[in-house]
C-alpha cells in the first residue's frame, strides 16, 4: 500500500485495512482474515466476526480516492472494536468533508493504524467490563431434605442459528454457573457442599475455556469452539464428601463460516458419593446467568430452558 505521509489515501489503502468483499468463506483463510476490519466486525470466520452487519462497509472501487464518508465509516468502526474490547488505543477523529486526513503510518510520533487493528485482531475475544451486561437466566432448586447421592440440572441454550452463537462467543460472552445451598440443619454434608460452592465461585463457559472464579475447582481448555457431539467435563470441584462436575456437548453442528453447533446443552451434576442414609437437608440451588455484550457491539440472546430440574 502507498499509505504515508504526502501521499493520497487511494482505495488499495482503505481496501487493504477493510478486507475483501464477498461472502464470509473468503475469510475462512486465515492470511486473508489477519488484520483486516471486516473480518471482525462482519460475519467474518469461526473466532473472527461480531456480526455487526447493519452498517455499509463497502471496498473502493479501484482508482478512486477515498471519501471522507467511507474513511468515517472505517474510522468508526475500528473505535467500536476498540472501545468493545477495552483497547488503550488512541483512534483518529472524525474527518471533515473537504479537510486533509493525517496519514496514520508512525511516522513522526503518529499513530499506525494498520497496528491499531493489528492490536484489535489480536484482542478481538477480549472485551471490556464495561461494556457486557449480566443477567441471570435459570435457576433450579431441590426441594428441601429430599436427595442423597447425585442430582443433576441439565439445560440447554439455543442460538437462531449457528452464525449467532459464533457472535456470541466472539464478543466475549459467556454462560455462566454456580451452585449453592440455603436453609438445612447445618449438617456435616450441607456444611461440606456449602464450602464447596463457595470455593469454587462462579464458573465461566466462554469461546475457547471454561474458567472459574474461586480457589476450588479445575477448569478446562474447552469452550464453545471444543465441543463436541458427545459430553465433555468443562468443570469439576470436589471436597471431602461432595463434588460439582459440569459437562457440555453441542447439537444441530453444521460448522457455518467455521460455527460449531447452535444448540448446547450442559449438565451441572452434584454428588455427595454418600450412602443412601446420609441425606441433605438443605436447599441445593443450580444459578445460570449470562453476560453478553451490549455496548458498543450487541448480539442476539439465545433462549435458556431447562430440559431437567435440580433432583
Amino acid at each position: 500500500m502507498t499509505y504515508n505521509v504526502g501521499n493520497i489515501i487511494v482505495a488499495a489503502d482503505y481496501n487493504g485495512f477493510r478486507g475483501p468483499n464477498g461472502p464470509a468463506t473468503a475469510y475462512a483463510n486465515a492470511t486473508v482474515a489477519t488484520n483486516r476490519v471486516a473480518a471482525l466486525i462482519g460475519v467474518g470466520y469461526g473466532n473472527r466476526g461480531y456480526g455487526q452487519t447493519s452498517t455499509t462497509f463497502n471496498t473502493v472501487t479501484a482508482g478512486d480516492t477515498v471519501s471522507a464518508a467511507q474513511w468515517n465509516i472505517l474510522r468508526g468502526i475500528v473505535s467500536n472494536i476498540n472501545i468493545h474490547e477495552g483497547n488503550v488505543t488512541t483512534v483518529q477523529n472524525v474527518v471533515v468533508a473537504s479537510a486533509s486526513v493525517q496519514a496514520l503510518d508512525a511516522s513522526g510520533g503518529r499513530a499506525n493504524i494498520a497496528g491499531i487493528i493489528s492490536t484489535l485482531d489480536t484482542n478481538r475475544l477480549s472485551f471490556s467490563a464495561g461494556q457486557m451486561a449480566l443477567s441471570s437466566k435459570l435457576t433450579s432448586n431441590t426441594a428441601v431434605g429430599n436427595w442423597n447421592t447425585t442430582v443433576y440440572h441439565e439445560f440447554t441454550v439455543v442460538f437462531a442459528n449457528e452464525d449467532d452463537a459464533r457472535y456470541f462467543f466472539n464478543t466475549g460472552s459467556q454462560v455462566y454457573f454456580a451452585g449453592g445451598i440455603t436453609g438445612g440443619n447445618a449438617s456435616v454434608i450441607d456444611n461440606t457442599l456449602s464450602t464447596m460452592f463457595t470455593n469454587m465461585g462462579t464458573v465461566k463457559f466462554s469461546s475457547n475455556a471454561t474458567t472459574y472464579t474461586g480457589t476450588g475447582g479445575t477448569g478446562s481448555a474447552i469452550g464453545y469452539y471444543d465441543l463436541t457431539g458427545s459430553y465433555q467435563t468443562l468443570f469439576t470441584a470436589t471436597s471431602s464428601a461432595a463434588s460439582y462436575v459440569i459437562t457440555a456437548k453441542a447439537e444441530s453442528i453444521v460448522g457455518n463460516n467455521g460455527s460449531n453447533g447452535s444448540t448446547l446443552r450442559f449438565r451441572a451434576n452434584v454428588n455427595t458419593g454418600s450412602s443412601s442414609y446420609v441425606t441433605v437437608n438443605a436447599t441445593t440451588h443450580s444459578n445460570i446467568s449470562q453476560l453478553i455484550s451490549s455496548g458498543t457491539i450487541t448480539v442476539a440472546e439465545p433462549t435458556y430452558t431447562t430440559t431437567h430440574a435440580i433432583s
